[in-house]
């Protein structure tokens, strides 16, 4: 089973890479256009980097825990930074949403007032509406790390009877 997940990993890291490069060459131009459409574009390659990054970090984890045979430590504190990471992919994705909404509205004269307004609820109507599913997990991560502190403490500690 783990070879397969290897295996998965791998081909999936293969398709972020793909999908970084295919949005290179538009995301350059959206950054030089300026305004809201760079924001976008940088919250999008944001999320393709951070997508590559969790599954380093995933593939960090399976190798250490193939290596000794358990979560150490170190592991607890990769699992907290995934879970820091998960929530910073959905902060970053609320933001593109805030900015992509911001943007479909140009035709409209309002104050600073009014359109962090509408900037705000499309953030936080797609963090809680969009993305619950990454708080949960990087609330799971952080549940879990502190699960394997303990435990690896709890280890040592038995251990040093025998």
């Amino acid at each position: 089973m783990m070879r397969f997940t290897r295996i998965l990993l791998w081909v999936i890291l293969f398709f972020i890479v793909i999908d970084f490069l295919s949005y290179l060459p538009p995301s350059v131009d959206g950054i030089r256009a300026g305004g809201t459409s760079a924001v976008i574009w940088i919250c999008r390659m944001l999320l393709i980097a951070s997508y590559f990054f969790m599954g380093v970090l995933f593939y960090r984890l399976q190798s250490r825990f193939n290596k000794i045979g358990y979560l150490d430590q170190k592991s607890a504190d990769w699992l907290r930074l995934l879970g820091f990471w998960c929530l910073g992919i959905a902060v970053t994705a609320s933001v593109q949403d805030g900015a992509q909404v911001i943007r479909r509205i140009t035709d409209v004269d309002w104050t600073l007032r009014d359109w962090t307004y509408v900037y705000v609820r499309a953030f936080f109507a797609y963090l809680l509406g969009r993305t619950p599913v990454q708080i949960f997990f990087a609330l799971f991560l952080f549940l879990f790390a502190d699960f394997v502190r303990r435990a690896d403490s709890v280890k040592h500690e038995n251990e040093s009877f025998i």
